[in-house]
């Protein structure tokens, strides 16, 4: 473990300046005793202390309720996977060199204290309405898996499908406006019944909504990609 100063994630504490264990509320001996330092927070614990109690935490979900630090993360993670990949040092670095950040910080992990995992899960609803408030409704999912609340999570998924849903709908209106300027018609198969949809410039988004014959729901996202492969 570490016995050096180390940057933190900005959980507001000091680090390297308590005498007290805060696991234990026992004395630090300075070098008497081998201790570990929090990444999360800085502070010095026991080093048995710190490894029975430590929880650990994908780096992209710090990195989504701590954005300020990705450089931090970044390094940390390459220096995380150099150490733990199998290899020469050389392959390790050539394999690191062609991941894309999201996929480094993916791969990589951290550890932090108790105390650090009770105040990231607090900050993980700030973290989480920020990441809303930017329509990255699945990044907050994300986060509110980690921490185990569940239900949250869903209601960002649903919003995340009704947003989905929402702009393949403004695609389409927008494919069907082509179709009429262009004074086309093209015929879609029902991939339930193979009925013969037929689709042009009049044609409304409410009437594509499911086949007239057999009443399966048809899949915008597919509608979309077929007008596309029309027009294109």
């Amino acid at each position: 473990m570490p016995k050096r100063k180390q940057e933190t994630f900005g959980l507001n504490a000091s680090p390297d300046k308590n005498k007290v264990c805060p696991a234990c509320d026992k004395e630090i001996h300075g070098f008497s005793q081998t201790y570990a330092i929090c990444p999360g927070c800085g502070r010095s614990y026991h080093e048995d202390c710190y490894l029975k109690g430590r929880v650990t935490v994908p780096t992209n979900t710090v990195l989504l309720i701590f954005p300020y630090t990705r450089d931090g993360l970044v390094y940390g993670a390459k220096q995380y996977l150099r150490k733990w990949m199998s290899g020469s040092i050389e392959q390790r670095d050539v394999f690191i060199s062609r991941l894309t950040e999201r996929e480094l910080l993916e791969r990589s992990k951290e550890t932090v204290c108790q105390k650090c995992y009770a105040r990231m899960k607090e900050l993980a609803f700030k973290g989480a309405a920020d990441l809303e408030k930017a329509g990255r409704y699945e990044d907050a999912a994300v986060l509110f898996d980690q921490f185990g609340m569940t239900a949250e999570a869903g209601q960002m998924r649903k919003k995340d499908k009704v947003q989905i849903v929402k702009n393949i709908s403004i695609d389409l209106n927008q494919l069907l406006d082509k179709l009429k300027t262009g004074g086309l018609m093209t015929v879609y198969k029902c991939p339930n019944c193979s009925a013969n949809i037929k689709i042009s410039g009049t044609t409304s988004v409410q009437k594509l909504s499911k086949c007239e014959y057999c009443g399966t729901i048809l899949q915008t996202d597919d509608l979309v990609k077929f007008i596309q492969d029309i027009l294109s």
